[in-house]
């Protein structure tokens, strides 16, 4: 679920996914550094409207 960035944050240095309106591809990972700065996954600052966690990682069955 996305929270708006005026609702709440991440913690500090946890991924999560952005979404960041006036780009041109808008959905990106990224970051809120220490200094409570939004960074994108790559270091480079952005200014997300939203955010939301990363979901689960799909589970995988083994056959045997």
């Amino acid at each position: 679920m996305w929270t708006a960035v005026d609702d709440g944050l991440p913690d500090d240095d946890v991924i999560v996914i952005v979404y960041v309106a006036d780009e041109s591809e808008p959905v990106w990972l990224g970051y809120m550094d220490e200094d409570a700065e939004w960074r994108y996954i790559t270091g480079g600052r952005c200014h997300p409207t939203h955010w939301m966690d990363l979901p689960m990682p799909p589970v995988t069955v083994y056959g045997g």
